[in-house]
């Protein structure tokens, strides 16, 4: 009984708001947060391609903080090579809990529900998205570099 008297919240007086414990835990949130002005497209951290932001992402992974997730797409992004890149084998897939970006085999990012959400977009809009962003990223540098004077 002692223990659910610690644990129990406390009492308002009559005309008292209650207050919470200053050390209680905060409550669990909806799982997708509503969008607001600092969450919305503009929110999250950007990925970046040779100095180029191409998208953003907006949460961590399970095991990875939001500065490693996009850390880790940036240096898989920069395993493609533009004038190698073949717009064919870049593809979004989606299932029940993510949208995925793969060039061949390689996955490059996967959406969460979250990202999509606070992106203001369904999963498999945005990694469709993505993958029009990314396309037209690679074939402009394949483009560009092709046109580049060759230097002797």
């Amino acid at each position: 009984m002692c223990v659910l008297l610690l644990a129990a919240p406390a009492f308002a007086q009559p005309g008292e708001e209650a207050q919470p414990e200053p050390d209680a835990p905060e409550q669990a949130g909806p799982a997708v947060p509503e969008q607001t002005a600092e969450d919305g497209p503009d929110s999250g951290m950007p990925v970046y391609v040779k100095d180029r932001e191409l998208f953003r992402l907006y949460t961590g992974g399970e095991l990875v903080s939001l500065e490693e997730r996009v850390r880790v797409v940036e240096d898989r992004l920069a395993l493609i090579s533009p004038p190698s890149f073949q717009a064919r084998k870049l593809k979004s897939e989606s299932d029940e809990t993510h949208a995925s970006l793969k060039y061949g085999s390689l996955v490059l990012v996967r959406f969460t529900q979250e990202d999509a959400a606070r992106a203001g977009k369904e999963r498999a809009a945005l990694a469709e998205q993505t993958r029009e962003i990314l396309t037209e990223y690679f074939v402009s540098e394949q483009e560009r570099l092709s046109q580049a004077p060759v230097r002797q």
